[in-house]
């Protein structure tokens, strides 16, 4: 498919909304593997699905996630996807097409578009593609506020309709304010300083705040994604978490 221009991406979302009768939001995980071969995970909280491709590292772009029926269409099995990116300046945008396994690239199930600052988030360029399985994702959603003084290490985490909030501490010192994103989580009851015995840690790139079971890399509490890259700084080691009740009105 041709690129397009900056200004058709209008465009392209009214063509997914032709095609498709359903939106909701999403957040993937991209990763380039040799040649056109990719791996993709992609999160659609509002509807409890996800996209499993077998990859946690990555850009974390979010965008929209364009379907028919999220029963019928997320419950096949190994279905194909086509990553290809439209525009040539400093934002692209970014579609996923997945495909019916049977279909060699007919049957259209679902449509993911994002716009991504390719200036932050280095993205492949180009076209790709690969499988996966679409899975059931239970987990609630709320808005959250990253802050760092200047001149501070302590990372604080703002969950205001939660009544929560977190802090851990990283290397860089500069200052990160005004930046909210989104926070997904699986149970509200593990949003602790410890299970049994096991500290709640934080991991993190610029696109992304990660928090999982000492020892369980895998078992993720919730993870966090900004609306734009908060800058937090290099990580040498995840870091102890502490949680603490949060008040908005005594902020």
């Amino acid at each position: 498919m041709a690129q397009a221009p900056q200004s058709e991406y209008p465009g392209l979302l009214m063509e997914a909304s032709t095609i498709f009768s359903n939106q909701c939001s999403g957040h993937a995980q991209i990763h380039q593997e040799q040649g056109e071969e990719m791996k993709i995970s992609l999160q659609a909280p509002d509807i409890m699905k996800q996209f499993m491709g077998d990859v946690q590292i990555g850009k974390d772009p979010a965008g929209l996630l364009f379907y028919n029926n999220a029963q019928l269409d997320f419950s096949i099995p190994d279905q194909q996807f086509k990553y290809m990116t439209h525009g040539t300046g400093p934002t692209v945008t970014i579609q996923i097409d997945f495909y019916h396994p049977d279909s060699d690239g007919e049957h259209l199930l679902s449509r993911f578009l994002a716009r991504v600052d390719s200036q932050n988030y280095p993205v492949r360029v180009g076209e790709g593609k690969g499988t996966g399985n679409w899975v059931d994702f239970r987990a609630g959603t709320a808005q959250a506020l990253p802050i760092r003084a200047e001149g501070r290490t302590r990372l604080y985490l703002q969950f205001p309709a939660l009544k929560k909030y977190v802090f851990f501490e990283t290397i860089d010192e500069s200052p990160i304010s005004n930046t909210g994103g989104v926070f997904i989580f699986k149970d509200y009851s593990a949003m602790q300083d410890k299970i049994g015995d096991e500290a709640i840690l934080a991991s993190w790139t610029d696109d992304r705040i990660e928090f999982f079971i000492e020892g369980h890399p895998d078992n993720i509490v919730g993870c966090f994604y900004p609306h734009a890259p908060i800058g937090i700084g290099k990580m040498e080691k995840a870091s102890p978490t502490t949680w603490k009740p949060f008040d908005p009105e005594d902020n």
